[in-house]
């Protein structure tokens, strides 16, 4: 028989011990002929280095995010179709948990809040997802009644600052100590740095919340732009004198802690 790759799968018949060389059932000829005309047709399908078939024999390089590659270096259709099957079918959770809490990054603390202060805390998405509820946490200290806003900001990929709104959750009371406080959301964040942002809009007597401490003002873990910005390692950032509804960024100052809310993913 001659083969049936690539159409089919071949199905050849393996001899046995017993079988003689001259056997009719396997004889020997037929199967190193079978066994010839399979590996050619494999290397046929496959190709070689310098004339690829079904994919480069290198590895593909690919460029973009490591969360987003957008295309790789490709000589033929098939492996560029194969590579796009790669992109679309990638893992989207992205180690994100169903029902769990994320606080953007930093180390953990206890912070007293500023009226009309709004805090920008760092967090990172490495894959799009859900999230349904933002939140803040009041600590041990916290006394009297407050109110809190709670949003979402783009990131400038040139300053490293917060500049717009992706989401404004509106504001949430603040009435107990050791407490987590939520707003209802459904927000879908694509791969990239955002910032959460905190604003205590109405003072608590002793506002006390769950905060991160990042790199202090003394420290020498300072990052500059290309554009000769200076700005603290995954640092956060201030703005004073926020009122109402939030809006795009403006004058903003860094800090090395500061109230952070926390996102809750589908």
């Amino acid at each position: 028989m001659t083969t049936a790759f690539p159409g089919a799968i071949d199905n050849f018949t393996n001899p046995t011990a017993s079988d003689a060389l001259d056997s009719a059932t396997v004889p020997h000829a037929s199967q190193h002929a079978n066994i010839n005309d399979a590996v050619e047709a494999i290397e046929t399908a496959i190709g070689t280095t310098a004339a690829p078939v079904l994919a480069k024999l290198a590895s593909p390089t690919f460029t973009g995010t490591p969360a987003a590659p957008t295309a790789a270096v490709a000589t033929n259709t098939t492996q560029l179709a194969t590579t796009a099957f790669v992109i679309a079918n990638r893992d989207t959770s992205f180690g994100f948990t169903t029902g769990l809490y994320y606080r953007g990054l930093g180390t953990q603390t206890t912070v007293t809040a500023v009226v009309n202060q709004t805090v920008y805390v760092p967090f990172l998405i490495g894959e799009t997802k859900t999230f349904d509820r933002i939140s803040i946490e009041t600590r041990g200290g916290y006394v009297g009644t407050g109110a809190v806003r709670l949003g979402i900001y783009n990131n400038s990929t040139t300053t490293g600052k917060p500049t717009t709104v992706v989401l404004d959750a509106g504001t949430v009371a603040t009435t107990a100590l050791s407490t987590v406080y939520q707003i209802t959301i459904s927000q879908s964040l694509t791969a990239g740095t955002y910032w959460l942002a905190f604003n205590m809009q109405t003072a608590a007597s002793t506002p006390s919340f769950a905060g991160v401490i990042q790199q202090t003002a003394s420290s020498t873990g300072y990052l500059a732009s290309t554009t000769g910005a200076v700005y603290p390692d995954a640092g956060l950032w201030l703005q004073a004198s926020v009122t109402g509804a939030f809006a795009t960024a403006g004058t903003l100052t860094s800090a090395y802690f500061g109230s952070t809310c926390m996102l809750r993913a589908t």
